[in-house]
């Protein structure tokens, strides 16, 4: 994993409450659903300055998706 799905993987196993998770699982398969991914929306917000949406969450439900989405998002700022 990379450093920066290997952050979105830590905030998640605080989110949900889980051991670890696999950068190709879908999320909501393990118990997320709208308020973790409210959560996580706030944790990625504080932990790498970034302008990230519930819906983007919903849109890229594993690690891996999230974190391609996020380096797309810096590479434009």
């Amino acid at each position: 994993m990379s450093p920066l799905e290997k952050s979105i993987a830590n905030a998640w196993t605080e989110v949900l409450g889980v051991e670890c998770v696999d950068k190709e699982q879908n999320l909501f398969d393990l118990g997320a659903e709208s308020l973790s991914a409210i959560q996580m929306v706030n944790r990625l917000q504080d932990l790498l300055k970034i302008n990230i949406s519930i819906r983007d969450i919903f849109e890229n439900p594993t690690i891996k998706s999230i974190a391609k989405y996020i380096e797309k998002l810096i590479d434009t700022v």
